[in-house]
């Protein structure tokens, strides 16, 4: 399990550099489709395995 923060782009250098990788992997129609960029901050990971380190942080 991840925890962290998620930031919302639909402008700004990141933006524009992920409709770049998107026009070069997909092609010009798949990037006009491209409304927003999400850029996941992972914080904190947990155990999900059972036994007793469940639930356990790991990092």
């Amino acid at each position: 399990q991840m925890k962290g923060s998620v930031a919302l782009l639909t402008s700004g250098d990141m933006h524009e550099q992920t409709r770049g990788m998107v026009t070069n992997i997909l092609g010009a129609e798949a990037a006009q489709m491209l409304k927003a960029t999400v850029v996941l901050k992972v914080e904190e990971i947990y155990s999900v395995t059972p036994g007793p380190e469940a639930g356990k942080r790991i990092a």
